[in-house]
C-alpha cells in the first residue's frame, strides 16, 4: 500500500491482498476494537463490495436462514490458507459455495441485513475455521479511525484529472484497468489483459468498477449475414456465438447518459488475421486516436476510418483492446446555432471544370467535391472521397479550408461528411448533415455524421423524401460512379431531437411487488427500490383498449416463467426467488402487437445502478416519449427485457404512455393473396416471374406493390464479394435490390404502413431461398403465429424459421427465389387450419399445460394427457411423486444422470433436464400393474406409420421432439453414471400426438395454452429423427380388458377364483368352474348386457367399487321373528367385495332356480354383473355381462337322520313351491334374506340364515 496526498491510500494491482472491499472511495463508521472484531465499511462511490483475496468460498447466504435479522445477516466468506475473510451484511450475493474468486472479483452489494443499522459492510478477518479475530488493520493497512475516509482505486466520478469525458484537446490519457476481458473458445472462456492470441468465437468485456462511461460491442461471425446485437459493458452477457468464429468486432463508448463518446475515452482495439495484425480501429476521432498511439508507443498503424477490425469472411485468431481515459476539460455546447436549413457553399467538378450545385446535383459523374462553411460558425465540416481506380479515401478536407475532395478525371464513387466543433470535437448532435448519393438512375438513402434518432427527426421535420441509412458513414455503392449528389445542413441547439411525433400522455398503471412469500405484497407507483423483488404484478383497466404481457426470469431458473397478462389478477415471478430479468410486451385488446401509441418504458436496478430503458416500442417513439417527458439515463433499443441475466434486480421503474398514433389496423384486407409484381436481374438482363423462379442465379430484384395499397415493402440483398448489404430499395420505386454480376446471398424484407409504421401482422409477406439444390425455411416480415397461420391456411409447403429476418445462406449464392404476399385480416388469425387436408384424422384428448407448475415436465404432462384418455384418472402431481423415476442434479456437480433411466434434475423448475422413452414405459408399468392396460415402447416407427397405427384407431401417441419443432443440437455431451454416453438433443420437448392431415400433424403440445397446436410435417419429422424417434402408447383392446374384468370378479369369489382355465375366455358359452356332490358353479360371458332380472328389486348401483345401499332399514317381520340390520351388514359382506372389484355397473342376486322332489332338492343362485364403462386406451367404453351360478344340492336325509338337514330339505321345497307358482324371489338389500316379490316368504328365518351362510360358505 502506498501513502498519496488527500486520499492516503490506492489498490496496487500486484498486492495479493487490496485494502478494502471497495472500488474508490470508503468511510469508517465502527473501528476494530476488542468487542468488534472487525471494521465497519460503507462505499461512497459504489456499493459494490470486491473480493480482497484471491481465495475460495466456504460461506455464501443468510447467517441464520430463518432468522434474517441475526449476526452478520447475508454474507460472504472466503477461506485463503488458515485465515477466513469475512464480508457481512450484503444485500446480494453473486457467488456461491466451493467457487474460486480472485481479487476485486465481486462478489455482492453493500446492505443492511442481519444486526444491522445501517447500510454497510463489516470487514474482517479471522482464524480459518474459528471464531478468533486477527488484525484487520494489520492486515488491510486501513487506518482504524472512525470518520475517516480512503480511496482504494480511482473514483467514480470523473475521468481522473479532468471534469468531463468530452470534448477538450487530446493528451494521451492513462491505460485503464476498469475492464476484464475474456473470450470464448470451444465452449470454454479465458481471461486476458490487452492481447490475446487465439481462435475465438465470442467475446466479453465487463466493467470491475464504477466508471462515468461504458463501452457496447458487437461481433459478425463467420456464417452471419450481419452484426449480432451489441452487449454493454455493465451486462454479465457475450458477444458472439459458441462454434461461430468472429471475423469482424465492433466497440464503442458511451456516457452513463448515454451520449456517444468520441473523445476523451479511447478505446484502440485491433485483430490479428492471416498472420498479420490489422491496424488499430477506435471510436475516437482520429486526432485523440494519435495522441494515444504517440503517447503509448503502440505499434503497427492506425485506421482512421473504419468502424470495425477485421476483414469480412476471415477468422480472427487474435485480439487486442485497450481502454484509454484521457484527461479532457469540456469543450461545452455549441453556441450560435439557428436551429433550421443553412446553406453552405457546395460546389462540384467534372472533368477540371467547377460548378455551384445549391443542395443537389445530377450529372454523367462528379470528380470533385468543394464545402465551404461560415468561419464564425461554431463548427466545420470534414469530408473525403473515394474516387475510380483508388483503394481507398483521400484525405480529409476540412470546408474552412479553400481546397477540394477528390481527381479531376476520376468520378466519384463514395463520400463521407462528418461535422467537428471548434475545438475538434465530433458532432453526432446539434449540426446535422444529411447526404445522399444518385447511383444506378436511383437515390441511395440519406447518410449522416448524427445519430438515428436527430436523422429521424430532421427527415421528418424538413419533410426530406427517401429513406434513412442510420448505420452507415459514407453516401455511394463501393465500385460505382456517382451521378449525383444532395447535401443539406441543418442547426438544432436543442439538447435532443425533439418530442418526436409522440402526442399523448402518461397512465397510471396498477403495479406491486412482492418479496420472500406471497402474504408481503406492496403497491408502488412507477419506482420500487428493494432488497430483493421476487414478483410482479400489473394491472390496467379494461377500457384502455390494450393489455401488456409480462413475464419473468428469478434466480435459479432457466428461462422465463409463462407470460401473465394484465387483465388477470395474477403475478409474474416466484416467492423466495428474487427476479432478475423481467420483460413486457403490449397489445391491442384484439391480440394486435403494439410498438407504437402505447408506450411502456421499463428499467431495472442492479447493483446499485439503473440499467438502460426497455420498451415494448419502436426507438423513434422511444425516443419521443424520453425527450418529452424527461426520463433520466439512457435507452436500449434492442433489448426486449430489463436486467442483467444472473444479478438480482433490486429496483425497478415502469412508466407507462399513451399517445396518438397511426398504427391501426389496416381496413378493408380481405384475406386473400396479394401477388405483387416481380423481377431478377441477371447480368443486367431482367425477367418477370410470378411467386417463386430458380434461373440458376440471381444478380437483383425487384419488388413492386400496388400504390394504391395502404403499405409497402422496403427489402435489400447481401451480393457476392460485399461485406455487407446494399441500402433498403422500397417497392414503391422503380428500383431494385443488387448488382450486376454479382450473386445475390442473402435477402431481407420488411413491410410497412403508408405513414411509416413497420407491420408484423395482417400483411405476410413469406419469402424463401433455394439454395444448393433445396428450398430453405421461410422467413417473414411478420409474427410466427402469423407465419404458422398463412402457411396452413394457404398449405404452403416446406419449413418455417421464425426467427430469422433473411433468407439464405451467409457466402453461398441464392439459384431460386419465392416471395408470397397475404393480406390477412388483422383481427381474425385462426388457431388452426380451418378444415384439416386431404386423408386426416383428430383425436379429441385431454389438454393439460405444463406452465406455469411444470416448466421442464413435458413427458410427465404429455404422458398424463394420454393416461386421461385411455380413462386413467391420474393428476400430474401424482404421476410426478408417485411413479416418475427422477435423480436430482447437484448444480456443483457434473452432469452424470441417464436420460433413458431417470428423469434428470426437477420437472417442477426451469433447471430440469427431461427424460426418454424407456423411462416413460417404466413409470406407466407401475401404474398399470394389475390392471388390462399396458404401456408399449414404439421408439422407430415412422411418423406415418404412428398415424397408421395408432391415431387412425384413436390412440394418441406420447413422441419426442423440438419445442416449437425448432432445428434440433446437440447441446450438451456427458457420460451417464451406467457408462452411456449422452448426447443431449434440444431444445428437447415431448408432446401428444392426436391428429395428421396432408400437411400437419396436430399435437397437444403441453408447452401451449390450447389444444391441437399444428406444425408442419417436414419440421416434425426432422425433430423427431433427431430425438431417435422415441415415442411411447397406451394399449388396452377390448376382448383383453373384458378377459381382465372376468378375472377380477372372479378373485371374490375365493372357491372358484383359479378355476377360470388358462389362456382367451369364450363369450356367450357355459363354462363349468365347479362339479361336487353338493355344489356346482357355472360361469357365462357376453360382450353384451345380458341376464339381468327385469322384474326383480334386488338390482345394485355399483360406483367407483361402492353399492348404492341404504342402511335405514329398521327391522323386518318375517313370520313373527327379526332379521337386524346388523345381520343384513355381516352377511352381505361378499357383495362388497365384489363391488369393489367390479368398480362400475349393476349388480343383483337372486334365486334362478329351485327343484324339489320327495328325495332331492337343489336350488341355482345367481351373480348377475353388468359392467358398462370399460375403458379403452382409444379413448372409447366398452359393455359386458357375466352371470356367476351356484346350484347347491341337497338329498332327502334318511329318516333316522331327521333333524337340521330334513328342515333344510323342506325349506327348499317349500320354497320350490313359491318358485314353480311364478313368485320372483329376490337377495334383499346387503344380501342375506330372499323373500318373495308378492307375498310372505315360506321359509323359516332358520332355513334363510342356513342357506344364506351356505352361499357365503361357498364363495367367501
Amino acid at each position: 500500500m502506498t501513502s498519496k496526498v488527500g486520499i492516503l491510500y490506492y489498490y496496487e494491482k500486484e498486492k495479493e491482498e487490496m485494502n478494502s472491499p471497495y472500488m474508490g472511495r470508503f468511510q469508517i463508521t465502527q473501528a476494530f476494537t476488542s468487542e468488534h472484531d472487525g471494521l465497519d465499511l460503507v462505499g461512497l462511490d459504489s456499493k459494490q463490495i470486491h473480493s480482497t483475496v484471491n481465495g475460495t468460498v466456504i460461506h455464501a447466504g443468510w447467517e441464520n436462514p430463518s432468522n434474517h435479522s441475526q449476526g452478520f445477516g447475508l454474507y460472504v466468506c472466503i477461506r485463503v490458507g488458515n485465515q477466513d475473510y469475512y464480508y457481512g451484511h450484503m444485500s446480494q450475493i453473486y457467488v456461491s459455495v466451493g467457487q474460486t474468486v480472485k481479487i476485486t472479483d465481486i462478489i455482492g452489494l453493500e446492505g443492511s441485513t442481519g444486526y444491522s443499522t445501517g447500510s454497510h459492510c463489516h470487514y474482517c478477518c479471522r482464524v480459518a475455521g474459528t471464531m478468533t479475530p486477527l488484525d484487520i488493520n494489520a492486515i488491510s493497512g486501513i487506518p482504524n479511525v472512525v470518520g475517516g475516509v480512503y480511496d482504494d482505486g480511482a473514483s467514480g466520478g470523473t475521468i481522473p484529472g479532468g471534469g468531463g469525458i468530452s470534448g477538450g484537446t487530446p493528451n494521451g490519457g492513462i491505460l485503464s484497468d476498469a475492464f476484464q476481458l475474456s473470450y470464448l473458445n470451444g465452449g470454454s472462456w479465458t481471461i486476458f489483459t490487452n492481447q490475446a492470441m487465439s481462435n475465438m468465437d465470442g467475446i466479453k468485456i465487463q466493467a470491475t468498477r464504477v466508471r462515468p462511461y461504458y463501452l457496447t460491442y458487437r461481433t459478425r461471425n463467420q456464417g452471419q449475414g450481419d452484426f449480432y446485437p451489441y452487449v454493454t459493458s455493465s451486462q454479465d452477457d457475450y458477444a458472439g456465438s459458441n462454434g461461430k468464429p468472429m471475423q469482424l468486432l465492433q466497440i464503442q463508448a458511451f456516457d452513463n447518459n448515454g451520449t456517444k463518446l468520441t473523445t476523451g475515452v479511447v478505446v484502440m482495439y485491433r485483430v490479428h488475421v492471416g498472420g498479420r495484425w490489422l491496424p488499430w480501429v477506435s471510436n475516437a476521432d482520429p486526432e485523440w486516436m494519435q495522441s494515444v498511439f504517440d503517447k503509448h508507443h503502440l505499434d503497427g498503424s492506425l485506421d482512421t476510418t473504419s468502424a470495425d477490425a477485421g476483414l469480412p469472411g476471415q477468422n480472427i485468431d487474435g485480439v487486442d483492446i485497450r481502454v484509454y481515459e484521457c484527461n479532457s476539460q469540456t469543450g461545452g455546447s455549441l453556441g450560435g446555432l439557428i436551429d433550421g436549413e443553412v446553406a453552405p457553399g457546395i460546389g462540384y467538378m467534372i472533368d477540371g471544370g467547377w460548378e455551384d450545385m445549391g443542395t443537389g446535383v445530377l450529372a454523367d459523374h462528379i470528380d470533385g467535391l468543394k464545402i465551404t462553411t461560415n468561419p464564425s460558425k461554431p463548427y466545420y465540416l470534414s469530408y473525403q472521397t473515394w474516387n475510380q481506380g483508388q483503394s481507398g479515401f483521400y484525405p480529409a478536407v476540412s470546408s474552412l479550408e479553400n481546397d477540394y475532395a477528390g481527381s479531376a478525371g476520376k468520378p466519384i464513387q463514395l463520400v463521407s461528411i462528418r461535422a467537428f466543433s471548434k475545438d475538434g470535437t465530433k458532432l453526432t448532435s446539434g449540426v446535422i448533415v444529411m447526404y445522399r448519393a444518385f447511383v444506378g438512375g436511383r437515390w441511395l438513402p440519406w447518410v449522416s455524421n448524427a445519430d438515428p434518432q436527430w436523422m429521424q427527426n430532421v427527415k421528418n421535420k424538413f419533410s426530406l423524401d427517401g429513406t434513412l441509412d442510420t448505420t452507415g458513414y459514407y453516401a455511394g455503392l463501393d465500385g460505382q460512379n456517382i451521378s449525383g449528389l444532395e447535401i443539406h445542413v441543418f442547426e438544432d441547439s436543442s439538447s435532443n431531437p425533439g418530442s418526436g411525433d409522440f402526442s399523448g400522455s402518461e397512465i397510471r398503471l396498477a403495479t406491486s411487488y412482492m418479496f420472500d412469500n406471497l402474504s408481503n405484497w406492496n403497491t408502488f407507483d412507477k419506482t420500487v427500490t428493494a432488497d430483493h423483488i421476487d414478483g410482479v404484478k400489473i394491472q390496467t383497466d379494461s377500457t384502455h383498449g390494450f393489455y401488456l404481457t409480462y413475464q419473468t426470469w428469478n434466480q435459479g431458473q432457466g428461462g422465463f416463467y409463462p407470460e401473465v397478462t394484465s387483465l388477470q389478477n395474477d403475478y409474474a415471478g416466484s416467492a423466495g426467488k428474487p427476479i432478475q430479468l423481467l420483460s413486457i410486451r403490449a397489445y391491442k385488446s384484439d391480440g394486435t402487437k403494439l410498438t407504437s401509441g402505447v408506450v411502456i418504458m421499463y428499467r431495472a436496478l442492479v447493483n446499485g445502478r439503473w440499467l438502460p430503458w426497455v420498451s415494448n416500442a419502436d426507438p423513434q417513439w422511444m425516443d419521443s416519449v424520453k425527450s418529452q417527458y424527461n426520463l433520466d439515463g439512457t435507452l436500449d433499443y434492442t433489448s426486449y427485457y430489463a436486467g442483467i441475466d444472473g444479478q438480482n434486480i433490486s429496483g425497478l421503474e415502469i412508466r407507462a404512455f399513451v399517445g396518438t398514433t397511426n398504427d391501426t389496423p389496416i381496413e378493408g384486407l380481405v384475406g386473400q393473396e396479394a401477388p405483387p409484381t416481380l423481377s431478377y436481374m441477371v447480368d443486367n438482363n431482367w425477367t418477370n416471374f410470378d411467386k417463386s423462379v430458380i434461373p440458376g442465379r440471381l444478380d437483383g430484384l425487384k419488388i413492386q406493390t400496388d400504390a394504391s395499397k395502404p403499405y409497402y415493402i422496403t427489402y435489400r440483398t447481401h451480393n457476392q464479394g460485399q461485406g455487407t448489404y446494399y441500402p433498403f430499395v422500397t417497392s414503391r420505386e422503380n428500383d431494385y435490390a443488387g448488382s450486376a454480376g454479382k450473386p445475390i446471398q442473402l435477402l431481407s424484407l420488411y413491410v410497412y404502413k403508408n405513414d411509416g409504421t413497420k407491420l408484423v401482422t395482417g400483411v405476410v409477406v413469406m419469402y424463401r431461398a433455394y439454395v444448393e439444390g433445396r428450398w430453405l425455411p421461410w422467413v417473414s416480415n411478420a409474427n410466427p403465429e402469423w407465419m404458422r397461420s398463412v402457411q396452413a391456411k394457404y398449405n404452403l409447403d416446406g419449413l418455417l424459421d421464425e426467427k430469422a429476418y433473411y433468407a439464405g445462406i451467409d457466402g453461398k449464392n441464392i439459384s431460386g427465389i419465392e416471395v408470397r404476399i397475404f393480406e390477412e385480416n388483422n383481427t381474425d388469425i385462426p388457431d388452426t387450419p380451418q378444415t384439416p387436408s386431404g386423408q386426416s384424422k383428430i383425436i379429441d384428448a385431454p389438454f393439460i399445460s405444463q406452465m406455469p407448475n411444470y416448466p421442464t415436465g413435458c413427458e410427465s404432462v404429455a404422458t398424463v394427457m394420454a393416461l386421461q384418455y385411455a380413462g386413467k384418472n391420474i393428476s400430474v402431481d401424482t404421476f410426478i411423486d408417485q411413479y416418475l423415476p427422477i435423480e436430482p442434479l447437484n448444480p456443483l456437480l457434473p452432469v452424470s444422470f441417464d436420460p433413458y433411466i431417470t428423469f434428470g434434475g426437477n420437472p417442477r423448475t426451469m433447471d430440469g433436464y427431461g427424460c426418454y422413452a424407456p423411462v416413460i414405459k417404466t413409470a406407466l408399468d407401475k401404474i398399470f400393474a394389475n390392471t388390462y392396460y399396458t404401456a408399449e415402447n414404439i421408439t422407430g416407427l415412422s411418423l406415418p406409420e404412428l398415424c397408421s397405427k395408432y391415431i387412425d384407431n384413436n390412440i394418441p401417441v406420447i413422441v419426442w421432439a423440438t419445442m416449437e419443432m425448432k432445428t434440433p443440437y446437440i447441446s450438451k455431451t456427458w457420460t451417464a453414471w451406467t457408462g452411456r454416453k449422452i448426447q443431449w438433443v434440444a431444445p428437447e420437448h415431448c408432446l401428444l400426438l392426436v391428429g395428421y392431415d396432408d400437411y400437419f400433424y396436430y399435437f397437444n403440445d403441453p408447452r401451449d395454452s390450447k389444444a391441437r397446436t399444428y406444425y408442419r410435417k417436414e419440421a416434425v419429422d426432422r425433430a423427431y429423427k433427431a430425438q431417435g424417434s422415441q415415442a411411447v402408447v397406451i394399449q388396452a383392446d377390448a376382448r383383453t380388458a373384458r378377459e381382465w374384468k372376468v378375472r377380477q370378479v372372479l378373485s371374490a369369489f375365493e372357491m372358484v377364483k383359479d378355476k377360470l382355465p388358462s389362456g382367451s375366455i369364450e363369450f356367450e358359452k357355459t363354462i363349468r368352474l365347479l362339479t361336487s356332490d353338493t355344489v356346482d358353479v357355472e360361469l357365462i360371458v357376453s360382450e353384451t348386457l345380458n341376464f339381468m332380472p327385469i322384474n326383480t328389486n334386488a338390482i345394485y348401483n355399483v360406483t367407483k367399487g361402492r353399492l348404492d345401499v341404504d342402511l335405514n332399514m329398521g327391522s323386518f317381520p318375517v313370520l313373527g321373528a327379526e332379521m337386524t340390520p346388523s345381520i343384513f351388514l355381516e352377511n352381505g359382506k361378499e357383495l362388497r367385495d365384489i363391488a369393489l372389484k367390479m368398480s362400475s355397473g349393476n349388480l343383483a342376486v337372486s334365486v334362478k332356480n329351485v327343484v324339489a322332489t320327495d328325495s332331492y332338492s337343489e336350488i341355482a343362485i345367481s351373480y348377475i354383473i353388468n359392467m358398462n364403462d370399460i375403458s379403452l386406451a382409444n379413448g372409447s367404453n366398452v359393455e359386458m355381462s357375466m352371470e356367476l351360478t351356484q346350484i347347491i344340492k341337497q338329498k332327502r336325509p334318511p329318516s333316522d337322520q331327521e333333524g337340521q338337514e330334513m328342515e333344510i330339505f323342506e325349506n327348499i321345497t317349500a320354497l320350490y313351491r313359491s318358485f314353480s307358482s311364478g313368485q320372483i324371489i329376490d337377495r334383499e338389500a346387503i344380501g342375506s334374506f330372499f323373500s318373495e316379490t308378492s307375498v310372505a316368504t315360506t321359509m323359516t328365518i332358520g332355513g334363510i340364515i342356513l342357506i344364506a351362510i351356505m352361499a357365503v360358505l361357498a364363495f367367501a
